[in-house]
């Protein structure tokens, strides 16, 4: 059976042979297509002799597999974090199929968001405290004392590097999925300019340090500043 493209090919052909002095705007017309459909149909017979549409160039289109399809769908569903890469490896498939089957769904990527791992309580702290700080910040009897330390992160989660997770939109999508939650007092490795030789010359050094920040800080905090306003909060929780 020919299909509604093929019909029309061939109509468009018997109107031409029957009649080759008829205007393709007329026949255009009585088919009820356009002018350009007709100029193409014409001009493929006067130069092939056919109708007929040629072979398209390249790789020929592969039936798609509907099993893999569906599990790497489910793979998706149940988890949004995997990477392309790694679907396509455990599925023991390519890059592009995952890629194509998440285009055929309407299944985009999209970025995490790293957020503080705080509760209901914490964040009520936390929005108190900063809004303290805020004032006594402001105010003139009031002075900051920073540690400008270097160390390395122990924690992957607070590492530098973009996170992504799949889906059909954002809001679908739960939260422990979407998110990223390091702790709030991540842990690190501190490193010094000048490191020990020995464990007892290290201690003696981080104690000479501390002692050392410490007596500056008294003096800074001499100058009319008021005793119950010396605090160090190393997170506003």
């Amino acid at each position: 059976m020919l299909s509604k493209q093929e019909q029309l090919r061939k109509k468009i052909l018997y109107k031409f042979v029957e009649n080759n002095s008829i205007s393709k705007r007329k026949i255009a017309t009585e088919l009820n297509t356009t002018i350009r459909t007709v100029q193409r149909v014409i001009k493929r017979y006067v130069d092939t002799g056919t109708v007929q549409r040629k072979s398209e160039s390249g790789r020929k289109r592969k039936f798609v597999d509907r099993n893999l399809e569906l599990k790497v769908l489910k793979s998706l569903q149940k988890n949004p974090n995997p990477s392309i890469r790694d679907l396509a490896r455990n599925h023991g498939t390519t890059k592009s199929t995952v890629q194509k089957i998440k285009q055929r769904h309407s299944i985009k990527s999209y970025k995490k968001v790293k957020v503080p791992k705080r509760d209901l309580r914490q964040h009520t702290t936390a929005k108190s405290r900063a809004n303290k700080l805020y004032k006594r910040i402001t105010s003139k009897n009031f002075r900051i004392m920073m540690d400008d330390e270097t160390y390395c992160k122990l924690d992957f989660k607070s590492l530098p590097g973009q996170h992504y997770f799949s889906g059909k939109d954002k809001i679908s999508v739960k939260d422990e999925f979407k998110l990223i939650k390091p702790k709030n007092i991540k842990q690190k490795l501190l490193k010094y300019a000048k490191p020990a030789t020995s464990i007892d010359n290290f201690k003696n050094e981080w104690k000479k340090k501390t002692r050392m920040i410490t007596d500056q800080a008294v003096q800074d905090l001499k100058g009319g500043v008021k005793r119950k306003l010396r605090k160090f909060w190393m997170d506003l929780e």
